[in-house]
């Protein structure tokens, strides 16, 4: 399985095209950006990079393969956001108040999980 971080770099490369600025953006260095975008070839089996003296370029199947590393990535950030969401709904906030403002912020707010309750009993003590 390919560990999110080298698809990440991936993507940030074939948007940056040079391994200093993807370093820079996402707080690497050089080499480590360069030993990530190494490991991944070796872990896909795939050449994604041309070589020069002093540059990278993507080969077609790294561009590919970026585009896909892109959907992926966006696919997880959905399922997360999915899964927080489900979990969310499954959760209800019970609210009591004795005023009546908060009760018109809260029903404003038209949120199924919070569940008011209107029948609070308050007692006065006399010292």
């Amino acid at each position: 399985m390919i560990e999110n971080y080298l698809l990440e770099e991936l993507v940030t490369f074939a948007k940056y095209s040079t391994s200093a600025k993807t370093a820079e953006v996402l707080g690497l260095t050089q080499p480590a950006v360069t030993h990530s975008m190494k490991k991944l070839e070796d872990e896909l089996g795939v050449k994604l990079f041309i070589r020069k003296p002093n540059k990278l370029y993507l080969s077609e199947t790294g561009k590919y393969t970026a585009r896909e590393a892109k959907k992926l990535i966006n696919n997880n950030l959905d399922f997360t956001k999915k899964v927080k969401q489900f979990d969310k709904d499954q959760t209800t906030l019970v609210v009591g108040f004795n005023a009546p403002e908060p009760g018109i912020v809260l029903r404003s707010l038209h949120d199924k999980n919070i569940q008011i309750k209107n029948n609070l009993k308050t007692t006065l003590k006399s010292y």
